[in-house]
């Protein structure tokens, strides 16, 4: 009976003594594979071309100081056929699950193989939770389009349950990342997807008045054109010989640019075109009727 009491008590110690067992540490594992969104893209990206003419009429002046005479212009905008660029894209999408009973630690997924190394981006779901599946993306600008291409991906977790600190796989203290690696051969598409951009544009004139001359244009610029339709923009310009000396002949020109809008595709260039028009101003009729004089 005694015994039986001395049991009872020294149990009883023990488990009032406040000594706490530490619990062996607990991992989780994954799964991983490529997403539908892991390939070689080729894509034509089209895009108009925009043109234009200008012209005016008469197409020489004769002011003496204090006179003035408007002159019409004529400008014709219209676009080509398009401009096609070829676009090569590499895109690789991880998709990966955790399919043990712990949240995963210290994430990692770094590429490899004909890529190089790069390591992902996985700020957006740095943690999978057990259960949870996330696909991450990489995309990669190429210069060419391969024949084929092999990519590798390895994915890694500092709590891997088979690869905890301390196990037979991983003996010590020290952490060892491990998770699967998966692989892949890519294979080009046989033809691009074609992309049509159809951008409006932006359309000014400039005009560079000689000293002594003012130059007072009728239009407000820019304006803008619709891709839809070609366009025609009809518009005068005042010039005034305000103190140009006699006896010169002076050149104004007319420099029209069109601009395209940005487009949607950031990798397509803004178009740009430009056309000069160059009006004769003299300021008398002796330097018009000079060279017929000397010809006689």
């Amino acid at each position: 009976m005694k015994r039986v009491m001395l049991a009872l008590v020294l149990i009883v110690v023990l488990s009032s003594s406040g000594v706490v067992v530490a619990e062996e540490p607990a991992g989780t594992t994954l799964m991983a594979e490529f997403g539908e969104d892991t390939g070689l893209l080729w894509m034509a990206k089209s895009l108009i071309e925009w043109l234009l003419d200008i012209s005016a009429t008469p197409n020489f002046l004769i002011l003496r100081r204090g006179e003035e005479q408007e002159v019409s212009f004529f400008l014709e905008v219209e676009h080509s056929t398009m401009l096609t660029t070829n676009h090569y894209l590499l895109t690789v999408e991880v998709c990966v699950v955790n399919t043990g009973a712990e949240s995963t630690e210290n994430l990692s997924i770094a590429l490899g193989g004909d890529i190089g190394h790069e390591v992902l981006d996985l700020s957006e779901k740095p943690v999978l939770n057990p259960g949870e599946e996330y696909c991450y993306k990489f995309e990669k600008d190429l210069s060419f389009l391969p024949s084929s291409y092999y990519v590798q991906a390895q994915v890694a977790i500092s709590n891997h349950a088979d690869w905890l600190p301390g196990s037979e796989n991983c003996p010590g203290m020290a952490v060892c990342p491990y998770g699967p690696t998966i692989a892949e051969v890519l294979l080009p598409p046989r033809f691009p997807t074609v992309r049509h951009f159809y951008t409006d544009a932006s359309v000014s004139v400039e005009i560079t008045c000689p000293e002594g001359f003012e130059c007072i244009s009728g239009q407000e610029w820019p304006v803008s054109v619709n891709w839809l339709e070609e366009s025609s923009i009809p518009h005068t310009v005042l010039f005034k010989n305000d103190s140009a000396p006699s006896g010169q002949v002076y050149e104004i020109k007319a420099r029209a640019t069109v601009v395209s809008t940005a487009p949607e595709w950031p990798q397509l260039p803004v178009q740009r075109s430009a056309d000069v028009f160059t009006l004769t101003a003299y300021s008398d009729w002796y330097r018009v009727l000079l060279p017929l004089i000397g010809n006689h």
